[in-house]
C-alpha cells in the first residue's frame, strides 16, 4: 500500500509540476533521483521514472547533473528487468536523461 502511495505521489507532482514553485519541484525531483537509485520495489520505481520524465525538462541542470551517473546506471539496471510494458517507459526516461545532462 505505502509502494502505491509514493508510486502516485510522483505522478501527482509530475502532474503539477507546470504550477509548483522551483523550491517542490527540485524537492519532488530529488526524491525521484533517490526513488530511482535506492533498493525499492518495481512500482515505486516505475512511478519515479514517469515523474521524472515529465519534471527533467523543467529542472535547473546544476541540480540533476550531479545525480545523472546514479540515475544512468539505475536505468541501466532497469533495462535488465524490464518487462515489454516497462522497456518503453524506461527507455523514454533514459532519453530525457540524456537531454537533461
Amino acid at each position: 500500500m505505502i509502494e502505491q502511495i509514493v508510486a502516485e505521489d510522483f505522478l501527482i507532482a509530475a502532474k503539477f509540476s507546470s504550477v509548483i514553485s522551483n523550491e517542490v519541484l527540485e524537492h519532488s525531483l530529488d526524491a525521484a533521483l533517490k526513488a530511482i537509485t535506492m533498493n525499492v520495489p518495481p512500482p515505486v520505481k516505475v512511478g519515479a521514472c514517469r515523474a521524472l520524465a515529465q519534471l527533467l525538462p523543467k529542472a535547473k541542470k546544476e541540480i540533476v547533473q550531479p545525480q545523472l551517473f546514479g540515475l544512468f546506471s539505475s536505468l541501466t539496471d532497469l533495462l535488465n528487468h524490464a518487462s515489454d510494458e516497462t522497456l518503453h517507459m524506461v527507455l523514454e526516461m533514459l532519453q530525457e536523461a540524456v537531454k537533461a545532462g
